[in-house]
C-alpha cells in the first residue's frame, strides 16, 4: 500500500485498487457505488470509482474523480464501461455548482470517442487534451511496441472556467501507461 509519495504525504484510495489521489494538502475519500451494470469486475478489469476531497488551504475544496474504467477486451467489458463512464458523468453532473473539481485517471476510451463526447456533455467538463491527435497515453509493452504507437486514454477533465496553462504526457517509466499531468488555473 502507498502512504505517501515525495512532496504529496496525503494519499487516499491505495489501500483498495489501483485508483488513488495523493496530495500535498489533506484528502478525505469515499468509493462510489456505479450500481451494478457499472461497477468492475474482475472478468472485465478495470476498478471502483474514487471521490476524494482535497481541503485546500485559503480555498474552497477540490473535488477529484479518480476513475479506471472497464477494458474494452470483450463486449461485457465495452458495456461495463460505457455505463462506468454514464454513472460517473451522472455524479460529476450532481455535485453544486461552481465546484472545483477534476476528473482523473484511465477512461479506457480514445480522444475520438462517441463515449467521451457523450461524457463531457452529460457531466459539463472539458477534457484537457490538446490538438487533433494528443499524444498516446497507453501502449502495449506485452509486444514490445513503442509508446508512440499507443492510443490516448488517459485523461484530465476539468469544468470549462478552470483554465489548462500545460498538458504533459510522461516518458515510459516502466508500465503500460504514461503518466498525465497538467498544471491548472483553478479561479
Amino acid at each position: 500500500m502507498v502512504e505517501s509519495l515525495p512532496g504529496l504525504p496525503h494519499v487516499a484510495g491505495a489501500d483498495r485498487s489501483s485508483v488513488m489521489v495523493a496530495s500535498r494538502y489533506p484528502v478525505t475519500a469515499e468509493w462510489l457505488d456505479l450500481g451494478p451494470a457499472a461497477n468492475p469486475t474482475d472478468d472485465v478489469g478495470g476498478s471502483g470509482a474514487l471521490r476524494a476531497v482535497v481541503e485546500r488551504p485559503d480555498a474552497r475544496p477540490l473535488v477529484v474523480y479518480g476513475v479506471h474504467a472497464p477494458t474494452t477486451r470483450k463486449v461485457s467489458g465495452w458495456v461495463m464501461r460505457n455505463a462506468y463512464l454514464r454513472a460517473v458523468a451522472e455524479r460529476v453532473k450532481a455535485e453544486p455548482a461552481g465546484t472545483d473539481l477534476l476528473v482523473v485517471g484511465d477512461w479506457n476510451t480514445p480522444y475520438w470517442s462517441p463515449v467521451l463526447r457523450s461524457f463531457m456533455n452529460r457531466s459539463g467538463l472539458v477534457t484537457t487534451e490538446r490538438g487533433a491527435w494528443p499524444p498516446p497515453t497507453r501502449f502495449f509493452r506485452e509486444f514490445r511496441a513503442p509508446p508512440a504507437l499507443g492510443t490516448p486514454i488517459d485523461r484530465i477533465a476539468v469544468p470549462g472556467r478552470i483554465g489548462v496553462a500545460a498538458i504533459n504526457v510522461s516518458k515510459d517509466f516502466g508500465s503500460d501507461h504514461l503518466a498525465v499531468t497538467a498544471d491548472l488555473a483553478i479561479p
